[in-house]
């Protein structure tokens, strides 16, 4: 119900997308942060929630290269966010 709720969809869609990465839904859980975050025009917290959970649930998945893609798209608008700037300048030095 609260998906239909327009002041409340993108942190649902958040909030599903945790339950489903809570259970091991991996594929679930990414479908849901990148509705979230396609969905939301301006780079807000709950965008940068998305995204960064986006990241997470890809890296889990063994996608490093796309979780790297979406941690970067943080890191340019606010590379202070959570632990964004280890995550991407670690992934840097690796390829180095």
């Amino acid at each position: 119900q609260a998906l239909r709720q327009p002041s409340v969809r993108h942190r649902a869609l958040n909030m599903l997308g945790i339950s489903y990465h809570k259970r091991r839904m991996l594929d679930l859980a990414a479908k849901q942060y990148a509705l979230a975050a396609s969905e939301i025009v301006a780079m807000d917290n709950v965008k940068k929630d998305a995204i960064y959970n986006l990241g997470i649930v890809l890296d889990e998945m063994g996608k490093k290269a796309e979780a790297l893609e979406e941690f970067k798209k943080i890191y340019e608008i606010d590379s202070q966010f959570r632990d964004v700037a280890d995550r991407v300048e670690s992934a840097y030095q690796q390829t180095a």
